[in-house]
């Protein structure tokens, strides 16, 4: 297609467009490019008036380097209470401390540890051991925050089913058209919107003792939100950390709530690979490996 019928498409749909639009516009991007402009409400499509990339960074988790006692257990807290709202928003639970006065099957919810071998569960009003069966009880691990189902006897709570905080199936409407490439570079990372938006490696830094974050990149109405964590995982581990929605970092001795459904979770990692659960694009990539994703359509192109 020539610049003719570039111009003449952008009359088609009521438009201008300027010279300096018109000598960087490529030919497969010209019904974005036109789409764009005319959701905008222009009458001339210029350079100037394209839409303006915001970039929100935020990391999760503590950030001190020393972390006392009391930075923990708030820590913790907050992590039971958000998966705790998203359980119960899926069960109808009672409370651990009116299980003996219940009859028949119900729910609780609480984070699990485990005491001389046995798993307990434990809400704010009490704990309880758990009778399960093994194949159940290898998917947990302690710390988990878990919905159970099952009836009391004998002291214990014997578990029929469990429900996982597990992100939604739902997919956010309006996700950004421009491919996206994620690349690591030095000790930070680089994500590039189409060929506009950057940032660049002095704004994100990323070092072994960091704590994962979420890169937020919104265009007018459309976005795109990105996890990124940097650690050894394998697709089982990170199929585990969207289920339970915990992350784990500091070296394994923290976790963290996925408050947020992340649209891609990229993980700097030992190996290159990808992979869909539920509407999340999951990018592994090596140190020196890179990525062009179309969120849009799902699809993933690693650079080696």
């Amino acid at each position: 297609m020539d610049k003719k019928d570039i111009v003449k498409l952008f009359l088609k749909n009521k438009m201008l467009i300027s010279p300096r639009l018109l000598d960087t516009i490529k030919n497969g991007d010209v019904e974005r490019i036109i789409n764009t402009y005319k959701s905008m409400g222009v009458l001339v499509a210029d350079v100037e008036n394209e839409p303006k990339k915001d970039i929100v960074i935020k990391k999760l988790g503590i950030e001190k380097a020393k972390i006392g006692v009391s930075d923990i257990v708030k820590h913790n807290q907050k992590k039971y209470n958000i998966l705790r709202d998203i359980l119960l928003k899926k069960v109808n639970a009672i409370s651990i401390n009116n299980l003996q006065v219940t009859r028949g099957d119900v729910w609780i919810v609480g984070m699990v540890s485990e005491r001389e071998g046995n798993l307990i569960v434990e809400d704010m009003s009490g704990n309880i051991s758990l009778a399960l069966d093994e194949d159940r009880k290898k998917d947990i691990e302690t710390g988990d925050i878990i919905a159970l189902n099952g009836f009391y006897s004998n002291g214990r709570f014997v578990v029929k089913n469990i429900a996982w905080p597990d992100v939604s199936i739902e997919k956010r409407k309006e996700v950004i058209e421009d491919k996206i490439n994620l690349n690591k570079i030095g000790e930070g990372v680089s994500i590039i919107v189409g060929e506009k938006s950057k940032i660049e490696k002095d704004v994100v830094n990323i070092s072994k003792d960091d704590t994962p974050l979420y890169i937020f990149i919104g265009i007018r109405e459309k976005g795109c939100s990105i996890l990124v964590h940097k650690a050894n995982m394998n697709k089982e581990e990170c199929l585990s950390v969207l289920k339970k929605r915990q992350i784990k970092y500091k070296g394994g001795i923290l976790s963290l709530a996925l408050d947020k459904k992340p649209d891609i979770f990229w993980i700097i990692n030992k190996d290159d690979w990808t992979l869909n659960y539920k509407g999340i694009i999951i990018v592994s990539l090596k140190e020196d490996s890179s990525a062009v994703i179309d969120i849009k359509n799902g699809n993933v192109r690693i650079n080696q």
